[in-house]
């Protein structure tokens, strides 16, 4: 029998959830502005309605109220009661519509087979979380809204079959033979990612499509009815599986007039676009999941389009439904009424019909695809190669996966082995899929993988695949540390370091540490020893950021490291892990703290200068998910995952306390005032700000005061430092970076303006992702034209026109065109490469996205006497332009000066952001512990070192088994020695 559905309308069946962030977040969308869904879950529960579709109503309408159950539980694929099956409509004049001189004989049916992708948005790449995609089988509870992954273990929600279930791709040939893994789901059937990609196009979704076999009911193509129920559930999962619902026991009824439905079991769980804290379960229930029109049955079977186009949306989710125009007519409508009830609990409401949105934007691909039954054997031919697997290299201790792909239907067992000599084979463990991922090692270099797959009607084994194994890279393999197993504090938070510095104490010891106040060189070299005599050469790397520093060596039983001392900024707390694979990780962890500056001794020209700056429309516009980007004054704490902010977090603020930074928004009065938690996300109206619309802002500047340097209008130079910080968080925290004591240099009309970039990795295709940066002087923006006055000047940083040659984004910059000319271009490409590392990098150049035109920055306003620098709130729609301007600025009194050379100024105020600092060190230390690192074989021994001086530390072994620090950390000058004795030896 031939299949009927469309090999190319077979897409995925899968939900996707609005980003974070942050990560990411990340910027990719359709040429559209308005191409982007935004999650909805309402705090009230719609009532199920009893029609599959009926006409559109007030979208204003108050929405039923939710009644939260006493106690979720995980929903369970149950079985049907008695009366799960609708009964067939009541249509009047159904019973003429078989042809009096034929019988109705309805006859049993034992393998029906459904076939649907739902529509190709379930299976398209999203702004967050990679994209979204189909499970087979109930996911179980993630615990909040996050992407599944690896690291956090929830990539074992993901299966591609399960029962009567399994999730499939069309091959070349357009046969449903491609069952995706876990690292092929985000992919199309030709290998592209579709990851991040929003458009329409043909390459943004996957095209695949849910299965389930072993229908069991009873069919009459003469009559035209049908009544067909499976075992069995899959899960639909958005943005990554930042939000996932699932369907269990699908029933498909059809009635003699060609009217149908498919009707299941839905469970899943409630998020919040705005809020990435909310999450519950919802209780189950039974509702539409499809209706159908037209249908007609054949003794093979039928395919369909399930009704959407055309069809009015009762449910008003986050976004109301769009109004139908000629331009959207092709795709306008909606899913159901009961499944857009459903779907405003699990807040993807808004997902599931029509928004505003071009033909190139996600919006076409919410129309349904066709949906096939059949009745014939799924299992027609015993399994073959199509795909072989290939040999792999690789270093030392890194994984490789062993690919392979078999015709012969989806229901196939495969069997991995492994040879080292190509003749005797043994199972691997584990290898039960079509692709198998291994450790390399050298032992195992030579070794040979097969695998065979078998079905009912035969088995094929592929060629083997063979593993060459080298040397390890250096800084290839991240060490596998544990926070847990350092108690009382982690590797990755600076504060838990810094208090236990302060008091002198450390969990579980009772003595006391000593300090040495010492001038940190950071032009130095830093020297450390510990003694390791078991252990070979191996390799250094520092926390937080976890960051590959360089090797260390082994001499005279003691393991040696040097490193450039620039890496250590003041007032940072750091860890030195020293690392290989056969031996117990050995940490060195330290601390520093200012304790006095040197003043830098130059004439001062300005004392009180000042500059305000609200970056771009995107920093302060609304975001895809949590709410709004924005910003905050001063240095944000750690969240210690990519997550929302919320309030209580206490990382947001409008002034700092630390430095001279503050935050101001315009009012709809025409002043200015300081946002709070309550309105950072508003605009001067009071409306909150949309992603949908690039002129959606709320006009927040920061604002710096009391800046030092010198000014020479008659040069067109100037040199201003200021001190303090400021986070720029996008999707309401859950990727942001902070900026600190920024630098101003002017020479001869062009200037830069740089600060010290710091923050945190993220990942758009991976919420786990989360890792502290190392801090890197980045440059916020070039200034071209400047005219420096006796007041100061305002110039628009350099933008439209300028290349992204860099590289190495999560998209690259999108061609010019002249569509695309007018705010075409990049932010500096050091600042860039900070960007990549945060997740950010697309949201800073120009990416095809929809919010393309919000990332031009807005113009910055320097003054040399902050008393007379009121800011000038910018008009309420935004101007597109590349010229740069200058604003009138009132002239301060003349200060009498000496002018001297504004390149020693320059270099002074350099000195000053990277300088000569005094610092305080404190020895710092704890017991040996049990590690709980991936062997349990594995210690990590502590010895948390606040050390002073400039010398080399040495860690000696007591005769009774305790531990001594003794000697000196050096930055090339003179030398101080610290001696404490740690704890005693564990019994």
């Amino acid at each position: 029998m031939k299949l009927t559905l469309v090999a190319a309308a077979a897409a995925a069946l899968i939900i996707a959830l609005a980003p974070v962030t942050a990560a990411s977040a990340v910027d990719k969308g359709g040429s559209d502005s308005n191409a982007v869904e935004q999650l909805d879950t309402s705090p009230e529960q719609a009532v199920p309605s009893t029609g599959a579709n009926q006409s559109t109503t007030d979208v204003g309408e108050s929405k039923p109220k939710l009644s939260e159950p006493a106690e979720p539980a995980e929903p369970q694929a149950t079985e049907p009661p008695a009366d799960r099956v609708p009964d067939e409509p009541s249509v009047a004049g159904a019973e003429t519509a078989v042809a009096d001189s034929v019988v109705a004989a309805p006859r049993p049916v034992e393998n029906a087979v459904f076939r649907w992708g739902i529509n190709n948005e379930s299976s398209g790449g999203s702004y967050f979380g990679g994209c979204n995609f189909l499970s087979a089988g109930i996911a179980g509870d993630a615990g909040g809204s996050q992407v599944w992954g690896e690291k956090n273990g929830l990539s074992r929600f993901y299966s591609p079959e399960q029962g009567n279930v399994s999730i499939l791709k069309p091959d070349a040939s357009g046969a449903l033979t491609i069952s995706p893994t876990w690292a092929t789901k985000c992919h199309t059937p030709e290998g592209v990612s579709v990851n991040g990609k929003t458009s329409n196009a043909a390459d943004s979704y996957t095209r695949s499509i849910v299965q389930l076999t072993n229908g069991t009911g009873t069919v009459d193509p003469v009559a035209g009815t049908a009544s067909i129920q499976w075992k069995g559930s899959f899960t639909v999962a958005y943005y990554g599986g930042m939000t996932y619902w699932s369907v269990t026991d699908p029933v498909l009824t059809v009635a003699a007039n060609g009217i149908g439905t498919v009707t299941a079991i839905f469970s899943g769980y409630g998020a919040d676009m705005d809020d990435a804290s909310v999450w519950n379960s919802i209780p189950t229930r039974t509702a539409t999941l499809a209706t159908l029109s037209g249908v007609t049955i054949t003794e093979n079977g039928f395919t369909v389009t399930p009704d959407f186009l055309g069809v009015a949306a009762d449910t008003a989710g986050r976004n109301p439904q769009a109004a139908k125009t000629s331009a959207n007519a092709a795709w306008w409508g909606s899913f159901p009424r009961e499944f857009n009830d459903y779907q405003m609990l699990t807040g993807q409401s808004s997902y599931w019909y029509t928004t505003d949105g071009g033909a190139n934007s996600l919006q076409p691909r919410k129309a349904t695809l066709p949906l096939s039954l059949t009745f014939e054997d799924i299992v027609t031919e015993a399994p073959s190669v199509v795909t072989q697997p290939r040999s792999q290299t690789a270093s030392d201790w890194a994984t490789v996966t062993f690919d392979t792909q078999f015709s012969g239907g989806p229901g196939l067992d495969y069997a991995w082995q492994r040879s080292s000599d190509g003749s005797t084979w043994t199972p691997v463990q584990g290898g039960s899929t079509a692709s198998l991922t291994v450790t390399a090692q050298l032992d195992n270099t030579g070794d040979r993988y097969r695998v065979i797959a078998t079905n009912e009607l035969g088995s094929a084994t592929s060629e083997a695949a063979a593993l060459t194994v080298g040397p390890k890279r250096p800084g290839s393999i991240v060490p596998r540390v544990t926070p847990e197993a350092i108690e009382g504090s982690t590797l990755t938070t600076r504060a838990d370091i810094a208090t236990k510095a302060a008091a002198g104490t450390v969990t579980d010891a009772t003595a006391r540490a000593t300090g040495v106040a010492v001038p940190l060189d950071t032009a130095g070299t830093l020297s450390v020893s510990v003694p390791w005599a078991s252990a070979a050469a191996g390799e250094v790397w520092v926390y937080p950021g976890q960051r590959y520093l360089g090797s260390f060596t082994v001499s005279k039983g003691n393991a040696v490291f040097q490193h450039d001392a620039g890496d250590l900024l003041p007032d940072t707390g750091y860890s030195l892990v020293f690392f290989n694979h056969t031996d117990p990780l050995v940490t060195v962890s330290f601390t520093t703290a200012p304790a006095s500056t040197t003043p830098v001794d130059v004439e001062r020209t300005v004392s009180n200068a000042g500059f305000r700056w609200g970056i771009n429309n995107e920093a302060n516009g609304g975001a895809y998910f949590g709410g709004c980007n924005f910003l905050s004054a001063g240095t944000a704490g750690n969240t210690g995952a990519s997550r929302v902010w919320s309030q209580a977090d206490g990382f947001y603020s409008a002034s700092s306390s630390n430095g001279n930074v503050r935050l101001e928004k315009p009012t709809a009065a025409g002043t200015w005032e300081a946002p709070t938690w309550g309105t950072k996300c508003l605009d001067r109206t009071g409306a909150a700000v949309t992603s949908n619309s690039t002129t959606s802002t709320t006009n927040t500047e920061l604002v710096f005061t009391a800046g030092t340097g010198v000014v020479d209008p008659s040069t067109n130079s100037a040199s201003i430092s200021w001190k303090g910080s400021f986070t720029v968080a996008f999707y309401g925290g859950m990727t942001y970076w902070t900026a600190t004591n920024p630098v101003l240099t002017v020479t001869d009309g062009v200037g830069t303006l740089t600060a010290i970039g710091s923050g945190y990795a993220a990942d758009m295709d991976d919420a786990s992702v989360w890792r502290e940066l190392s801090p890197r002087m980045v440059t916020l923006g070039t200034l071209r034209g400047i005219t420096v006055t006796h007041a100061g000047f305002t110039v628009s940083p350099e933008y439209v026109g300028v290349k992204n040659s860099l590289g190495g984004g999560r998209y690259d910059q999108a061609p010019r065109t002249a569509e695309n000319s007018a705010f075409w271009g990049s932010f500096p490409s050091d600042f860039v490469a900070f960007q990549i590392e945060t997740g950010q990098s697309a949201y800073w150049y120009t990416s095809d996205g929809a919010r393309d035109r919000a990332k031009i920055p807005v113009p910055l306003t320097v003054c040399f006497d902050m008393s007379n620098c009121a800011g000038t709130i910018p008009p309420a729609v935004e101007t597109l332009s590349s010229a740069l301007t200058q604003t009138a600025l009132t002239p301060p009194t003349p200060t009498p000066k000496t002018k001297a050379p504004i390149a020693s100024v320059t270099q002074a105020a350099a000195g000053a952001a990277q300088g000569v600092t005094t610092i305080q060190r404190t020895v710092l230390t704890t017991r040996v512990l049990q590690a709980d690192p991936p062997s349990s074989a594995e210690l990590i021994m502590t010895l948390f070192a606040l050390l002073a001086g400039l010398g080399a530390l040495t860690v000696v072994t007591a005769a009774a088994g305790g531990l001594v620090a003794s000697g000196v950390i050096s930055f090339g000058g003179p030398t101080a020695t610290v001696t404490h004795t740690l704890i005693p030896p564990l019994s």
